[in-house]
């Protein structure tokens, strides 16, 4: 695998760390050079659409890219991220949320829609692969797609005099419980499963088939979780208090599925 694209993974890693640290350091020292909130939403966006979402397909194509068929086309998939992604920064710490931001943000989500398709036929042509690991990494592209929900209906929100109430920011959330809950989370532990196989260490296929369906039907009403700071009512907090204590649930089921590849592990280095 070309080592450019770790390198662009930790170049887009030190630049949210400077804009992170830049942040803190306004508190201290006033700069204005640039507004504070462009700096928060091009910090924010680079966060997880830049490192955060390279870095995971990154560990992904180390893990399998001397079987990995469409080589160009994912070469092709990391430089458009990283250009994307750069771009998106700039554009945010120029304008802030306004026209150029907004456009690099949805191409963001076109080429993410592209990157999920590539990982899923590569992903169905391995043969001899964990089904586990499958399971999971499908379920975070699904949640990636999901998420995009949230950005495409701001737009709609926006245009009907709404960019000040609630549901703005209901969208928001809806996009971001997604992300951090569903597509990272599920996309890691996938990851993780093949890392597994691949160093034959054992874990409990049945606790992972539990816990992932336990845990991905939560994710829905676990949503709610995300927004209660809006009044829905009671029956939101009890939908809501579903889903967290189902996403407890399969997050427990996925660590005692491992716990036999954490004795395991333990054993091998004594």
């Amino acid at each position: 695998m070309p080592r450019a694209f770790i390198h662009m993974t930790f170049f887009l890693f030190i630049i949210t760390a400077l804009s992170g640290l830049w942040m803190r350091l306004a508190h201290v020292q006033p700069m204005h050079l640039v507004p504070y909130t462009n700096m928060l939403h091009a910090h924010s966006h680079l966060a997880i659409l830049g490192w955060a979402f390279l870095g995971v397909v990154t560990v992904f194509l180390i893990l399998f890219w001397t079987r990995i068929q469409r080589k160009r086309q994912a070469i092709a998939i990391m430089i458009t991220l990283f250009i994307v992604s750069l771009t998106m920064f700039l554009a945010f710490m120029y304008e802030g949320y306004d026209v150029l931001s907004i456009i690099l943000s949805t191409c963001h989500i076109f080429v993410e829609y592209w990157c999920a398709l590539f990982l899923y036929r590569e992903l169905s042509a391995l043969p001899r692969i964990s089904k586990q690991g499958k399971l999971y990494v499908f379920g975070s592209l699904i949640a990636l797609v999901i998420s995009s929900i949230g950005p495409f209906s701001l737009g709609f929100i926006a245009s009907q005099g709404l960019r000040s109430s609630d549901l703005f920011d209901m969208a928001i959330y809806f996009y971001l419980h997604f992300q951090y809950n569903g597509w990272l989370y599920l996309m890691l532990i996938g990851l993780f499963i093949f890392i597994l196989q691949t160093k034959r260490i054992p874990h409990s296929p049945i606790l992972l088939n539990i816990g992932f369906w336990i845990y991905f039907i939560s994710l829905f009403p676990g949503y709610l979780l995300s927004v209660l700071w809006v009044n829905l009512g009671p029956a939101a907090h009890g939908i809501a208090t579903i889903g967290s204590i189902g996403q407890w649930i399969g997050v427990l089921c996925v660590l005692f599925a491992f716990k036999t590849s954490y004795k395991k592990s333990r054993g091998d280095i004594k």
